[in-house]
């Protein structure tokens, strides 16, 4: 699986369902209550979260690969990584679908060279 598709799952993962302060979550009740990103009752994921999920999933990927094009769009007055700029208060759902956005249309580009012809 190219870099660019396994992004592009992941994002679709958060479009879905987003959650701070923990990798994953299900639904508890009325409210939610932290899972393992690899459950499969999980419905929301962090950025981070998200990737060690599709991990799991595809058995494809190392995590750490696709978040390190995700932290390289990271703004670089927050150099705290993922995880954190992720659980930042304020922080919301689109933004974090806008980094993975970011991350994509920079795996694609350095995909699209890497095919091109003679």
């Amino acid at each position: 699986m190219r870099m660019s598709e396994f992004l592009r799952e992941a994002r679709a993962l958060i479009a879905s369902g987003w959650c701070q302060g923990s990798l994953a979550r299900r639904k508890w009740g009325r409210g939610y209550r932290q899972v393992s990103p690899y459950a499969a009752n999980a419905v929301q994921w962090c950025a981070a979260g998200a990737l060690e999920a599709l991990h799991a999933r595809l058995e494809c990927e190392e995590p750490s690969a696709a978040a390190t094009y995700l932290t390289a769009h990271i703004p670089a007055a927050f150099p705290y990584g993922l995880d954190l700029w992720n659980d930042l208060s304020g922080r919301t759902q689109d933004e974090v679908l806008a980094l993975y956005d970011r991350a994509i249309a920079h795996a694609e580009g350095e995909e699209a060279q890497e095919v091109l012809p003679l």
